[in-house]
């Protein structure tokens, strides 16, 4: 009888539908390598920002999310369309927030400016933002600088990488660049090359006088269901986080290059 029991039993749960794991929440970041927030490695999307949006997600209770990276257009509009619920890295004021709900900025970015002490022995200060334009400035191919109160078309943009644009401050072609001091710290993880180039004493980062943090923040299509309630948890998370001081673990394992 026992064992006629055990058979029906079985035979019930093979004939009962499984149960779907719910779908998962779809995200996009921008396709260039932004270490340690997001970029591309084995074929797969990984950092900072990556780790977090799956503990945000995961002690809200919500899905888990599947990020990809695309090309920064594409990824606003799906977002904006609803067929994607996030968008990763938005820059504080960089896209219109009409569109979309916006969260809380989970880190602030610095900005520096990095020389070369090869040629510039003496240093190079700069005391105020107006001071860069005295300078001739370098920058990677496709960045803009009208943040830093520069003309785009006077900054020699021709580099297409990090090895490039430290070169070319080497050998004097140019006097600085500007870049943020957490992605700086990040570099090694997408080229290991750069860890020495940027640890060896002969390129100096210096923070850039007036110049305000730079907030990033998710951003949640207006056009999904629960959007309210998926940004309002991402917001208490994201609080949650920076009160515990969590929020420096999760940054801690992508940096190293440089000392803040």
């Amino acid at each position: 009888m026992l064992r006629l029991l055990s058979l029906f039993t079985a035979l019930l749960l093979l004939a009962a539908p499984a149960m779907a794991a719910p779908a998962p929440l779809l995200a996009c970041a921008a396709d260039a390598q932004l270490p340690p927030f997001t970029y591309s490695q084995h074929n797969r999307t990984i950092g900072m920002t990556v780790d977090m949006l799956a503990r945000l997600l995961q002690e809200a209770g919500l899905p888990a999310a599947q990020v990809e990276m695309l090309p920064w257009r594409r990824c606003l509009a799906l977002v904006q369309s609803g067929r994607y619920a996030l968008a990763l890295n938005v820059a504080t004021a960089q896209v219109d927030p009409a569109p979309f709900l916006v969260t809380e900025p989970y880190v602030q970015l610095n900005s520096v400016y990095l020389y070369s002490s090869r040629y510039f022995a003496n240093g190079l200060p700069i005391r105020l933002l107006d001071d860069l334009h005295r300078y001739r400035v370098c920058g990677l191919m496709g960045h803009t600088f009208e943040s830093y109160g520069l003309d785009n078309a006077k900054v020699d943009v021709g580099a297409a990488n990090y090895p490039q644009l430290i070169a070319k401050l080497h050998a004097g072609h140019c006097d600085l660049f500007l870049d943020k001091r957490e992605v700086i710290a990040a570099l090694h993880l997408v080229d290991t090359r750069l860890k020495d180039m940027l640890t060896d004493g002969s390129l100096q980062i210096r923070p850039v006088p007036e110049e305000a943090p730079v907030g990033l923040h998710f951003l949640v299509s207006r056009r999904i269901k629960q959007a309210v309630p998926l940004r309002n948890a991402l917001d208490a998370g994201i609080q949650r986080l920076i009160r515990s001081k969590a929020m420096q673990g999760l940054m801690a394992p992508y940096q190293g290059a440089v000392k803040h």
